[in-house]
């Protein structure tokens, strides 16, 4: 899987994709039009069924969360900005180097940030699966609150099939997407 953060060039391996042998067609869903990311509990795993053929959009659609509702203030995805930062204790972040309350996945062993949208590859078809968590640690989760939402473009042969139907799978024709700069 190929995954491309829209205002940083990355190159990311993040997805596990089972072949299209092991799933029946039974099993087969459509990729929702949201995702919703909670603060507390920590990593959480999404599946979609993919064709190699697809690229997923991801888009950030609010609100916002915390790593704690009662004294900070909810963030997007890029969490909280260095002054901010630096009056959160520090003992609890996760991801050391990055902000408290970024978004991040898991790729391999290592944990990265996101932004507010990035691009899915698949490399094959099948389940795609990928993890997402706040920038904060396992054990200072609870005084999270909040959530984050994202919308989900699938982005099909040059057209894009969430034609403002709320991802039912439309497909709308005419509508071109830049391929370029796809990292691998």
């Amino acid at each position: 899987m190929r995954i491309r953060p829209m205002a940083a060039s990355l190159t990311l391996a993040t997805a596990i994709v089972t072949p299209l042998a092991a799933v029946s067609p039974a099993q087969a869903t459509a990729v929702p039009s949201m995702i919703y990311v909670s603060p507390d509990i920590g990593w959480r795993s999404y599946h979609f069924y993919v064709t190699d053929r697809q690229k997923l959009r991801f888009t950030y659609a609010g609100p916002g969360w915390s790593v704690d509702g009662d004294r900070y203030a909810p963030v997007g995805p890029r969490g909280y900005d260095a002054a901010t930062d630096s009056r959160i204790w520090q003992g609890c972040k996760y991801k050391p180097d990055a902000p408290y309350g970024s978004l991040m996945y898991m790729t391999g062993r290592e944990a990265k940030t996101l932004g507010e949208t990035w691009t899915v590859r698949p490399a094959a078809t099948g389940w795609m699966k990928f993890q997402l968590r706040i920038n904060d640690g396992d054990n200072c989760l609870k005084d999270n609150s909040g959530y984050l939402r994202f919308r989900i473009t699938v982005i099909e042969d040059g057209r894009r099939s969430d034609g403002g139907n709320g991802g039912a799978g439309r497909m709308e024709p005419g509508i071109r997407t830049a391929t370029s700069g796809v990292m691998r």
